[in-house]
């Protein structure tokens, strides 16, 4: 798994292995990732942040999904940093979440999380249309987020969010959100 990510406090690159035990209604998966964090981008030459994110980090993940029917899961997480360098917090956690189907294309997703980087929550419902095409919206409290540089600690009420996806086939998707 490769994910980019744009500003401060988001990898800049993250490569991750999972390890995937399945039984019938039970799963567990083990995954590690290292992400490499490069700092506050500046813009027009003035630095947009105070403090800048520079080094990298290692987690390592455990969750565990109950899902006692097709239509319905619920999940408990772990994650614990196993290396950190630089100013790059140490990003220890614990959760809890689930989804379930509300109707025959809504979704209903929700989970809230605590550790070293404060308190995170999001609930999503989300519209899938047929096999191409999903939209959601909902609400996020990222405990790893910040604005215009400032880091925000879970007090500013999080953020709404509304997006969407769409298949155009030949293993090319386009993904959009705002919030």
């Amino acid at each position: 798994k490769v994910e980019h990510g744009v500003g401060r406090g988001r990898p800049a690159l993250e490569v991750g292995e999972a390890l995937k035990l399945d039984r019938e209604r039970l799963a567990l998966v083990l995954a590690t990732g290292q992400g490499q964090h490069l700092g506050t981008q500046s813009v027009g030459g003035q630095a947009s942040g105070v403090d800048d994110e520079v080094g990298s980090r290692t987690d390592a993940a455990v969750r565990l999904t109950y899902a006692p029917d097709e239509d319905t899961a619920l999940y408990g997480f772990v994650q614990g940093t196993l290396d950190q360098s630089g100013t790059v917090p140490e990003n220890n956690r614990y959760g809890l979440g689930g989804r379930t189907r509300l109707s025959d294309t809504w979704t209903a997703e929700a989970d809230i999380s605590d550790g070293d980087l404060g308190l995170g929550a999001r609930i999503l419902f989300r519209q899938e249309r047929g096999e191409q095409d999903s939209t959601y919206f909902g609400y996020e409290l990222d405990p790893d987020r910040e604005l215009a540089g400032v880091d925000l600690t879970g007090s500013d009420a999080g953020r709404f969010i509304v997006g969407g996806t769409r298949d155009l086939g030949q293993g090319l998707t386009v993904f959009g959100e705002n919030s």
